[in-house]
């Protein structure tokens, strides 16, 4: 085992931006911190002010107690020690969040959020999450406005580099619209946006020849020349970007607001839609691009929300919302259609042609390994509201249900050939469970609400799974009081969570037909519900007009990502008897996350102007996956097997400091974190090793915890912006300037003992 810190890692970011709009937003971000000012929420408005675009993990990134660190290629966001799962995603009070893989669902456009905000310690009427990140998108006014913006790079032609770089072919058209509806009570506003790339992943090469055209290379282990190979003796790549990697992208996020006193109603919707060319290994298929593998996504989201503000002191929310996520991996010329791209392969030349042990995959051999996801569903929650003297009383509660459909095949070729053994099917033919549990096989197809062919399925038969279909509910009552100077917030939440995970009746003794490595349905089960009561209080004095002190204490509860829970009877048949090391174990009957946290802060300011948080924090985490082994009894028909266990720990402590400053057009936003990040498993499959080869040293803590991998001690960020007023002259009217400087101390790494095999 060894710990290694990471070098300092700095981003320096000068922005310089001219505003030609008829009309500036006036609004300052000390005015919004006012607002907050009692609350420990940390808001980031005007992300148009940024002197950057990006993803939306970048925004996330910028504040305090944020880590975002790449996981195997995907940018993972951890708050306060948190695993990426264990965090909350709101976009105007609706969930988003992810219940697959614990991620936001939505795509939002920067320039139509009114605000960023960061919840490190929510209230009982948040969520049940021990974090959480609401978008709150912009209202729009009572004029019509119009904003169109266009952004380039394409300062130079495709494969011509200038200022040592090349375009990446980046378009992006912005469209913003707001105004009146009609009447003086009913506003809208709608974002939309187009964006490409001809290369998004950002890199470059210099170009190369590869081969002679008058001299024939022949590879000295196989006897083949690049002209058997290839149809040619020589191949020629331009220099510039990675070739065949376009992505289009279209987001639209728009709002309806209607003034109808007593009542206020909301109707908010996203879409979001993108196709690309997902081009991840380029040398690899360099001399096979008409068949780079296409990937589609789209999600949506439409919510309809309405307040009621009574008499006597008496407020109401409802709302109901629906949300649909969907993605799927293609091939170019025949889509998804599994059966035509089987059929025009089978006779094919083998799918990949090494040359000098080096693999390179055959003009027009298939190269996308099929795959789709769907996660549909429906929310609906409310609250009722009563302010008696000098207690303000809120009762709540909700209710979520999503379906979880997942679909691949990660053998392309054994699928091939079982459809060659089989025969493929004409049109309309229904083939026998004994020939579809061989295809299942063959081709390792893992299926939840799809057949083997990628049809939708709706229940569980011989062959197939039907969709998951998880659910959550929550209730809560809160008391908000205040007696002078102090503030006390006193909550009790309660949290139901239903996986709808399929698992062995025995796990240690599961039944399991080897011949097609499948699980009949009687010898699974449905997963065991769980449920919690989450107390929570948070308490503000404030000692004078500039000074307060605040105290938090929580509990929290938060369902992992399911991924990590699902698999089909066809996954667990190939992890149980086909004999491959399993290097992507599940789990089995499983409660949520449990964390405990303890904040203590002071907060000094002068209105307007300055605003000095400084924040200390505990948090203990219970019950996160780990890599586990299960011992089953002798005389049963499979070994010992590795499953992701719920035995994982971790803590976090830290100091959070964070300074707004604001006068006469310049504006600094500071904030820095200290903090340290100790447990045994970073991720579920850290210990993975450790589970098959030494599982009787599992869940035996001799060692103390080590610093985890997403540990950062050193995290800061730093925002300066100067902004010209109308009486500025007239050639820098108007017109902004934005530093933005981040640090961080880099991240700790463990590396584990291990054999080869």
């Amino acid at each position: 085992m060894m710990n290694r810190r990471g070098l300092v890692c700095v981003l320096f970011v000068l922005g310089l931006s001219l505003s030609a709009k008829a009309q500036i937003n006036q609004t300052t971000s000390a005015s919004r911190l006012d607002s907050a000012y009692f609350s420990q929420t940390r808001i980031l408005p005007n992300l148009d002010d940024l002197p950057f675009r990006g993803q939306p993990e970048e925004y996330y990134n910028l504040f305090p107690g944020v880590v975002v660190q790449d996981f195997r290629g995907t940018d993972f966001v951890h708050l306060r020690g948190s695993r990426h799962d264990e965090i909350g995603y709101t976009f105007e009070g609706v969930d988003v969040r992810s219940v697959f893989s614990g991620r936001n669902l939505i795509r939002f456009i920067p320039e139509a959020i009114e605000a960023l905000s960061l919840d490190n310690s929510p209230t009982v009427t948040s969520g049940a999450a021990a974090g959480l990140i609401r978008h709150r998108l912009r209202r729009g006014g009572p004029d019509l406005k119009l904003t169109l913006r266009g952004e380039t790079d394409r300062f130079t032609s495709q494969h011509e580099s200038r200022l040592d770089t090349y375009s990446y072919g980046y378009d992006d058209l912005l469209l913003l619209a707001e105004g009146q509806l009609g009447s003086e009570n009913l506003w809208f506003f709608v974002a939309g946006e187009r964006e490409t790339f001809e290369d998004p992943y950002r890199k470059f090469w210099n170009g190369f020849r590869f081969g002679d055209p008058d001299t024939p290379f022949v590879d000295f282990f196989s006897g083949e020349s690049l002209q058997d190979v290839l149809g040619s003796n020589e191949t020629v790549v331009p220099p510039g970007n990675i070739p065949n990697a376009d992505l289009r992208r279209y987001n639209v996020n728009g709002i309806v607001t209607a003034n109808l006193k007593p009542f206020h109603l909301r109707l908010f919707g996203v879409v979001n839609d993108e196709e690309r060319k997902q081009n991840d290994t380029p040398i690899r298929d360099i001399f096979n691009q008409e068949r780079i593998p296409e990937r589609k996504s789209n999600s949506s989201l439409l919510s309809l929300q309405t307040d009621y503000n009574g008499p006597h002191g008496w407020n109401a929310h409802l709302q109901l919302d629906g949300i649909q996520s969907s993605s799927e991996r293609l091939d170019p010329i025949f889509g998804d259609d599994l059966v035509r791209a089987a059929r025009d392969s089978l006779f094919a030349d083998p799918r990949f042609a090494r040359i000098h042990l080096f693999s390179f995959s055959r003009p027009g051999a298939v190269l996308s390994d099929f795959a789709k996801l769907e996660e549909t569903g429906w929310s609906l929650s409310g609250y009722a509201q009563k302010r008696i003297g000098a207690h303000r009383i809120t009762a709540g509660g909700g209710w979520q249900r999503r379906t979880v459909r997942q679909f691949s095949v990660d053998d392309f070729r054994g699928y091939m050939q079982a459809l060659e053994d089989i025969g493929i099917p004409a049109q309309g033919q229904r083939l026998s469970d004994e020939a579809l549990l061989q295809i299942r096989r063959w081709g390792r197809v893992n299926t939840l609400g799809y057949d083997v062919f990628g049809n939708k399925v709706e229940g569980t038969d011989a062959v197939n799974d039907g969709p998951r279909q998880p659910a959550q509910w929550s209730f809560y009552l809160e008391d908000a009081y205040r007696a002078g100077d102090l503030l006390l917030n006193v909550g009790l939440r309660y949290d139901a969570f239903s996986s709808d995970a399929r698992v062995f009746a025995d796990p240690k003794d599961p039944v399991l037909s080897l011949d097609p490595f499948n699980i009949p349905v009687s010898e699974m089960e449905k997963a065991a519900d769980h449920d919690f009561i989450s107390p929570r209080v948070h308490a503000t004095w404030v000692t004078g007009p500039r000074l307060a002190l605040h105290f938090n204490f929580g509990r929290y509860v938060q369902q992992p990502q399911l991924r990590d829970i699902y698999a089909s009877r066809a996954e667990w048949g190939l992890k149980l008897g086909s004999g491959i090391f399993n290097n992507d174990p599940r789990a089995l009957d499983i409660e949520p996350v449990r964390s405990t946290q303890t904040e203590l802060g002071i907060s000094y300011r002068v209105p307007q102007t300055l605003n000095l948080r400084t924040t200390v924090f505990f948090k203990d985490i219970d019950g996160q996956f780990e890599s586990g082994n299960v011992r089953t009894d002798p005389g049963a028909i499979v070994g010992s097997y590795l499953i992701l266990d719920d035995t994982g720990e971790s803590t976090a402590k830290g100091i959070e400091v964070g300074l707004d400053y604001q006068d006469q057009g310049f504006t600094a936003r500071l904030n820095y974190t200290l903090s340290e990040v100790t447990g045994y498993n970073s991720y579920p499959i850290s210990n993975l090793v450790q589970a098959e080869l030494d599982p009787d040293e599992l869940g035996i803590r001799d060692e103390p915890p080590k610093p985890l991998d997403f540990n950062q001690t050193h995290r800061g960020n730093v925002l300066l912006k100067y902004r010209t007023d109308a009486e500025a002259p007239p050639w820098i009217r108007r017109t902004g300037l934005h530093l933005l400087f981040r640090f961080n101390s880099g991240h700790n790494f463990t590396l584990w003992q291990g054999g080869f095999g």
